[in-house]
């Protein structure tokens, strides 16, 4: 794993090579005022994937402390793909990503 400040850029990136032989961590998480958000080995080794997670504290969540967690909520969101739209339904009430095209979920969170 590595942090990186590219030059002339107010981005810094973190990048998780998936090498087998490298000693990352499973988890990767970056905290936000009222959240955070994590990427987590599924799979180890050579074919490696992982899992993208947005927590949103809100109260009665696992992150809140009362008195001390600043909450926040999802305002809007969005999905991307190529050629064919979001590429998402609901399937029992489940969000199912079902398009092979999406490159890009984008969603939009708030202090309270």
């Amino acid at each position: 794993m590595k942090l990186q400040f590219p030059t002339g850029s107010d981005v810094a990136m973190v990048t998780i090579t998936g090498n087998p032989k490298s000693c990352e961590p499973a988890h990767v998480r970056i905290n936000f005022p009222g959240g955070s958000v994590e990427v987590t080995r599924a799979v180890d080794g050579k074919d490696a994937d992982y899992w993208v997670h947005l927590f949103v504290d809100r109260k009665g969540s696992g992150h809140y402390i009362e008195g001390e967690t600043e909450t926040a909520r999802i305002i809007n969101a969005r999905i991307d793909a190529n050629e064919t739209g979001t590429g998402s339904s609901k399937v029992e009430g489940e969000l199912m990503f079902k398009n092979s095209n999406i490159y890009h979920v984008a969603l939009r969170v708030k202090k309270d």
